[in-house]
This record gives structure tokens, sequence and C-alpha cells, in this order.
């Protein structure tokens, strides 16, 4: 999925077609709490066609997070709750689905020392 595919998305889900002006903000506010919780740096979407691994292979987070800071603009505590909930399990469910290995960079390498001996 990219960005345009993402804004169409939140526009389809909450049958709104009067918040293009918003949309990016719901997905920057997204994109900070992914950083947050994932402890990444993902770029901000801009283009229509960016995309990020998330994006691409995780896009509900994307989609309910999204859709959770629309309703949280809309003062709709339900939908709100709702959308929390379903970003939680999404969560979950890579979090069930993604090693620790794909993840983890590792140490640096580093070269043993060795004293020279003259």
């Amino acid at each position: 999925m990219n960005y345009k595919q993402l804004k169409e998305a939140i526009v389809s889900w909450t049958h709104r077609s009067d918040l293009n002006g918003d949309i990016s903000t719901f997905v920057a506010n997204t994109t900070v709490r992914l950083n947050d919780r994932f402890g990444v740096s993902l770029g901000p979407l801009i283009a229509d066609d960016d995309t990020n691994v998330l994006l691409e292979e995780h896009s509900v987070l994307y989609l309910y997070g999204s859709l959770r800071e629309q309703a949280i603009w809309s003062h709709n505590l339900v939908a709100s709750q709702a959308y929390e909930a379903l970003y939680q399990q999404a969560v979950s469910d890579m979090n069930i689905n993604v090693t620790d290995e794909d993840w983890y960079v590792g140490p640096p390498a580093m070269e043993p020392y060795i004293e020279e001996v003259a």
C-alpha cells in the first residue's frame, strides 16, 4: 500500500470525502505512534507514492491508527475505542508473526584488540 491508497481507504472507511485536508494529520500522528511503539524512525508520508515497510507489509496498523485519529478528531469516543482495539490486535498479530531476528540489527562489528609486541 502507498500513501494515496491509504488516504483512499480512510475516506472509504469513514464515508467522509470532506477529510482530505485533515487526513495527512491523522497519518502523521499514526506515524509518530508507530515510531514510538516500535522504536523505529519512519519518515513522513508526503507524496502519493510514498510508502515504508510497515505501510507495505502491515498496512492495517496505519489504517486503524489513522481511523482512530479521525474518530478522536471528530469526538467519536465509541469509534475511537473500536479502532484502538483493532489497532492493538493488529500490533499483537504482527508481534506474533515477526520474530526478534526480523528487527534485530545486532551490535556493531568490532575487531579484537591485539597488542603488538616490538
